[in-house]
């Protein structure tokens, strides 16, 4: 397993935490704020990566 793989599968696992986190509706809605942009945050930051393995699959 490549290091880029193993770095994908962690930032999937901290979304769906981050996810599960904002479900229960515990957090107040400043925490709920900062969940939601660090969610962003890693969204972004792999969005390029996922791109660039879309097109090397077409």
């Amino acid at each position: 397993m490549g290091i880029t793989e193993v770095k994908f599968k962690e930032t999937i696992q901290c979304l769906e935490k981050i996810v599960e986190e904002l479900k229960t509706g515990k957090l107040s809605l400043e925490d709920s704020l900062k969940k939601y942009e660090e969610g962003d945050k890693l969204i972004q930051a792999y969005s390029k990566k996922l791109d660039e393995a879309i097109k090397k699959i077409k």
